[in-house]
């Protein structure tokens, strides 16, 4: 079944918000985890989409099109990630 426009639009909304806080984090150089992406998103008050796990397919682009490779894990520091291993990332620099 189809989502009712408007929420697909909020979806894809979401995704760029999520995709341009990845690339802010890219240009910063420093390993980043998906607690730096929801903070980023939350300073700017974007609403988190009904399925939070839809970040880890964008980060997934990311590294398929070899922008940004895992580094290993930390503690998520988010209470609601219950200090769950989450993955760092870093850029992969275009020499």
């Amino acid at each position: 079944m189809l989502e009712p426009r408007e929420t697909l639009t909020d979806q894809h909304a979401w995704e760029d918000a999520a995709r341009q806080a990845i690339r802010s984090l890219i240009s910063a150089g420093e390993p980043f985890t998906t607690d730096d992406i929801w903070m980023i998103l939350d300073d700017k008050g974007i609403p988190h989409p009904r399925e939070p796990r839809a970040l880890g397919g964008i980060i997934q682009g990311f590294a398929h099109r070899s922008e940004i490779a895992h580094k290993g894990f930390k503690r998520a520091a988010r209470r609601t990630a219950n200090c769950r291993p989450l993955s760092i990332w870093s850029a992969i620099n275009s020499s």
